[in-house]
């Protein structure tokens, strides 16, 4: 969304907030009067417009999900614009991560105890990787919070899921409580293992929530053929699920957007992704 589509968006918000402040159906015993339903109703009207007006001002939050070994974690590191966290940490590991910009380099484990592990993003990712078979461990994990000052992330917050093989119950309902506050979803499918894995449910599942879900086919500059042939597929197949599917090449975007190289960049389908985030979300 353009700066001036997200100054009027905040406009209109403000105006149907006023409306509603000033209506006389704020009054519990008109509201019940007329409607016969309680004023909770109204407020939560008026708790849903608030939740609008601060995306707004926030970041498009995108939350990232696909399979083990998907290529999900290089696709973070391109999206946010450098070097976030070695791959085999948040591939391997059943943590939710959260990244945002930061003025310094911070990271923090919050479990849910309330209880919190700061340090510099190595010295967390060290203490994740110590503990990457301990299931006990990321059971008590809520989130793992990194803040890097890298450029991209003022215009994007980047939320990282398990692989699907990796959630457990408990962790499959905080990723859902991450769905709910996202823009956007980014479904990474393995470009070599297309229709291999049943993943309808689960995209079902996250579709129901009422969140965009955007496919992005990793892995395309490994594969043989048109592209072309492989968003068809995907379309075909899973496309009642998806905004829109994207062929991509996350290894050759991270390359491209650390050494600044543009015909890598285009090459890779990074620009059509993120144009389309944008410009289209």
């Amino acid at each position: 969304m353009k700066g001036s589509d997200i100054v009027e968006a905040f406009t209109y918000i403000q105006e149907a907030k006023s409306i509603i402040e000033s209506s006389p159906m704020r009054n519990e015993n008109n509201w019940r009067l007329i409607f016969g339903t309680p004023l909770n109703e109204l407020k939560t009207i008026t708790a849903d417009l608030e939740l609008l007006a601060a995306k707004c001002a926030q970041p498009l939050k995108i939350v990232i999900l696909g399979e083990v070994k998907s290529g999900k974690s290089t696709l973070l590191n391109a999206l946010a614009g450098g070097k976030v966290s070695p791959t085999d940490v948040t591939e391997a590991t059943a943590s939710i991560f959260e990244i945002s910009y930061g003025t310094r380099e911070y990271a923090a484990i919050n479990f849910v105890d309330g209880s919190i592990e700061e340090g510099t993003p190595t010295q967390i990712f060290s203490i994740l990787s110590q503990n990457q078979n301990d299931q006990a461990f990321f059971e008590r994990c809520k989130v793992v919070e990194i803040k890097l000052p890298l450029t991209q992330l003022t215009k994007l917050t980047i939320v990282d899921t398990p692989g699907l093989a990796t959630i457990t119950g408990q962790n499959a309902s905080r990723s859902q409580a991450y769905f709910q506050q996202a823009d956007v979803v980014l479904w990474v499918f393995n470009g070599h293992y297309l229709g291999q894995n049943d993943v309808s449910a689960e995209l079902e599942a996250v579709a129901e929530l009422g969140k965009p879900i955007i496919g992005v086919i990793n892995r395309i500059d490994e594969l043989e053929g048109e592209r072309d042939k492989y968003v068809r597929y995907v379309k075909r197949e899973l496309g009642i699920y998806l905004r829109e599917v994207f062929p991509l090449s996350a290894f050759q975007a991270f390359e491209g957007v650390i050494n600044g190289d543009d015909k890598k960049l285009g090459q890779s389908g990074y620009n059509d992704l993120l144009y389309y985030l944008e410009n289209k979300i």
